[in-house]
């Protein structure tokens, strides 16, 4: 990370939180040291109602819970799709974006059963 310069993360900062949602996290991945991860955790910091972080251990829960396709061999699914899902279970749970993937963190891919 040290490798980028103020002008590189201010420059590609400013640059994703004007594009359209669908590509914001992949330009801060333009970042070095920066993966998908770490942009929607510093998308979801700036725009909590929008984005949510996605995790391995969230997407193991959505896996678990039939919401989403296990994506192996990657680690994750797309990213708009990761939102698309957890916005659907926050809404029909009438909790916040932050509030399910917390849940899905902590679950950390056991069910109810489990």
């Amino acid at each position: 990370m040290a490798s980028n310069t103020d002008e590189m993360i201010r420059d590609i900062t400013s640059t994703a939180l004007a594009a359209p949602m669908p590509i914001q996290h992949r330009i801060l991945t333009l970042l070095n040291g920066v993966g998908v991860p770490m942009a929607s955790s510093l998308l979801m910091v700036w725009r909590p109602e929008e984005h949510t972080v996605i995790d391995v251990r969230a997407v193991k829960s959505l896996v678990v819970y039939r919401e989403i396709a296990d994506p192996t061999p990657k680690p994750y699914p797309s990213y708009m799709e990761y939102v698309k899902v957890c916005r659907g279970i926050s809404q029909r749970c009438a909790r916040s974006l932050r509030t399910v993937d917390r849940a899905l963190y902590r679950a950390n891919g056991t069910s109810a059963e489990a």
